[in-house]
């Protein structure tokens, strides 16, 4: 019975630490893409955050600017349409019709 439980003791200890050598093995692993992932990352050189706000704002800043211009231009059209006189179309004198 006791060479049974040596046994089945020393497969556990096997088990455990075969599960313990797989578990420091995904780690490692772990660590190592993520070190190449950030080697990767960095030199694509890349903007920072703080590049990406200043732009959206110049963007945004440029937008309200367009909005403002269509506005104008729309107000100024409509004030042009107002102020001219309806126009009347002249009718051009057809030449007469020549018989041969």
């Amino acid at each position: 019975m006791s060479k049974n439980n040596k046994i089945l003791s020393d497969i556990s200890k096997m088990l455990s630490s075969g599960f313990s050598t797989m578990m420091s093995l995904k780690n490692e692993i772990c660590s190592y893409a993520s070190e190449k992932m950030k080697c990767m990352l960095k030199d694509l050189d890349c903007a920072s955050k703080k590049d990406l706000n200043s732009l959206k704002n110049a963007v945004n800043h440029i937008k309200e600017d367009v909005d403002n211009i269509k506005a104008t231009k729309k107000k100024n059209s409509d004030n042009a349409k107002e102020k001219s006189a309806p126009v009347e179309k002249v009718k051009k004198p057809r030449a007469p019709k020549v018989k041969k």
